[in-house]
């Protein structure tokens, strides 16, 4: 009697997400996630680099009235309410959550631009990835402020308040307005959904994206005492800091492009002029310097407690 041959493994085998990438491309995909990994210790310590450079900015554009009112509005620094606290948790929770789910992304194929974009310094080429990091580390020390009552804590990230607002109002709408239509993002989500299993990168990248701005809000004009919020934060300070920081990415993003020879957004690509990138900062400066002021007004509403 004859006996029929087994199946063979690998026609019964689950298909996996890795089968859509060759071993070097999983390898490139694993040093991306070990730079971001190296990178989040890197942005803890630049959230506070920062709000120490704003302070003092501050302390320079208001002189000794600043660091005056800082002082006498923490010397009243009270417990705060349950709710409030609850909320701050929230959104750290939600802060958390967003980075979290950028991490875990998977990587890109080698025929994408982002792929080699990442080679030297990972999702740190992106000013999302910037925005979600500094985000966690404002949401978690703005709620130890109130656990803590650390008067420090308190002042550094009233500090920086308007600031993080602008740019978590620039993050969301810049994604919705430049990326998420863009033809051929669309295509490259389309390809990944169209595997087995699928892959929606394109609903990642909204949950990605959407919690930054009304994280922004929320902390703003609810979660922060806006006494305190007035007297620590400066918003000259805040909109030349906007300045300072589109020009330090930028600065980064053309280092990137002279180490890899790629970019991390298509939009740059069409800047191939000194003229045409001294435009782009400027435009970029001026709407993110609008969300702030949004914040600074956010900051002029009725206290929520």
């Amino acid at each position: 009697m004859a006996v029929e041959p087994a199946p063979l493994l690998a026609e019964h085998r689950k298909k996996s997400w890795r089968d859509f990438y060759t071993d070097e491309e999983l390898s490139h995909g694993r040093h991306i996630k070990l730079r971001g990994a190296l990178g989040v210790p890197l942005f803890i310590a630049w959230y506070f680099a920062l709000a120490a450079l704003l302070g003092g900015l501050s302390t320079a554009l208001w002189g000794s009235e600043a660091s005056g009112s800082r002082g006498e509005a923490h010397h009243e620094l009270a417990s705060t309410p349950a709710a409030i606290l609850v909320l701050q948790a929230i959104l750290a929770a939600l802060a958390v959550f967003a980075f979290v789910l950028q991490s875990a992304l998977l990587p890109n194929n080698a025929n994408e631009d982002i792929y080699y974009a990442q080679t030297h310094i990972g999702a740190w080429i992106f000013l999302t990835r910037h925005c979600l990091m500094l985000q966690v580390v404002h949401q978690v020390a703005s709620l130890f402020v109130g656990l803590l009552m650390s008067a420090y804590l308190a002042s550094t990230t009233n500090c920086i308040s308007l600031w993080m607002g602008g740019l978590g109002w620039f993050v969301t709408i810049q994604y919705f307005t430049l990326v998420h239509f863009n033809p051929q993002f669309k295509g490259t989500c389309a390809e990944k959904a169209s595997r087995d299993p699928p892959y929606d990168l394109r609903n990642r990248c909204i949950w990605m994206h959407a919690f930054a701005l009304p994280l922004a809000v929320l902390d703003v004009a609810i979660a922060r005492q806006h006494g305190w919020l007035r007297a620590d934060s400066v918003i000259v300070a805040s909109l030349l800091m906007i300045v300072f920081y589109v020009l330090c990415y930028v600065g980064l993003i053309v280092a990137n492009f002279r180490a890899t020879g790629h970019w991390p957004y298509d939009v740059v690509k069409e800047l191939t002029s000194l003229g045409k990138w001294i435009n782009f900062v400027i435009a970029q400066s001026a709407i993110m310097a609008v969300f702030c002021l949004i914040s600074w007004g956010l900051a002029h509403l009725p206290n929520a407690w």
